[in-house]
Parts: structure tokens; sequence; C-alpha cells
């Protein structure tokens, strides 16, 4: 047999070599599958279905429900959502262009606020077109009277 120089031991044939390499590297592989499976039965308990996997690796529906709520709380997202109407009206009040530098992120009282990316904008938006602005939500809104538009600095996030 020719090939690389192997560890084999004095008085063993060719044959009985390669059949000594073969039950070793099937005893690796064995040893492998066999802590493998013990890494997943820890993980996962001993019953591999897949319902016990999806219950010990899924949260509480309660929990994850209040995770995001808190973080729709956090982003502004749960006014937005709230609120679409406002948003929508926004945008169609001002148009694509600067309604992808603001942003409305509260209603109270009669008052919008609107956040803004941009000083300029802002400037521009507060001194000369906050009456415009009042005058065509307010014939969108109906119901809802809006008296007035704050416009605070924000960033993107």
């Amino acid at each position: 047999m020719t090939g690389l120089p192997r560890n084999n031991p004095e008085g063993m044939s060719d044959e009985e070599f390669e059949a000594l390499e073969v039950w070793r590297k099937r005893t690796v592989v064995e040893r492998k599958e066999k802590e493998a499976a013990r890494v997943r039965s820890s993980l996962v308990g001993k019953d591999s279905n897949f319902s016990r996997v999806t219950r010990n690796v899924l949260p509480d529906p309660e929990k994850f429900a209040e995770s995001v709520k808190k973080f729709l709380k956090k982003s502004g997202m749960n006014w937005v959502k709230k609120h679409q109407h406002f948003s929508e009206i926004w945008y169609n009040t001002v148009g694509p262009e600067i309604s992808e530098n603001t942003m409305p992120v509260s209603f109270a009282k009669g008052i919008l606020t609107i956040e803004v990316f941009s000083n300029a904008l802002k400037h521009e938006l507060e001194n000369f077109f906050k009456a415009e602005l009042i005058q065509s939500m307010n014939k969108e809104l109906g119901k809802t009277p809006l008296r007035d538009i704050k416009f605070k600095l924000g960033t993107r996030e």
C-alpha cells in the first residue's frame, strides 16, 4: 500500500490496520453524536418532538405581548398605531418630501406635535406654513379640530 506513512504498529497487516482506522473513525463519530444528543436533550429535555422544543424556546405569549407594548410605547410607534389617521392626514397635507423629514408624535387638547429632523425645515414650517397647515388639516379631520401645531427638533432613529 502506498501513500503517507502511518503509525502502523509492528506486526499488523495493512488490512488489520485499515480495520483499526475505520473502527477509530466510527468511534469518534459515535462519541460526537452522543455528545450532540446529550447537549440537545439538556436544552430540550428528553422528549425531542417539535411541540416540546417550541414550548421550551418560545416565550410566554402574555410576557411577549407586554414586551411588544413596552417597545411600541418607548419607540413612539404606539402613538402612531393609535392615531394612524393623523399620520395619513399629515402625509396627504405636506406630501412625501416633507413627511420623510417629519413625524407626528402626539395630539392632545387640539395641539398636534410634529417632530422635524431638520432645523431649517422646522423654521420654515413654523414661520411660513403653520396657518396653512392647520387650515388644510382641519378640513381633513372634520370632528377633531386642530387648534395648533407645535414643531420640535428631533432625530431619526
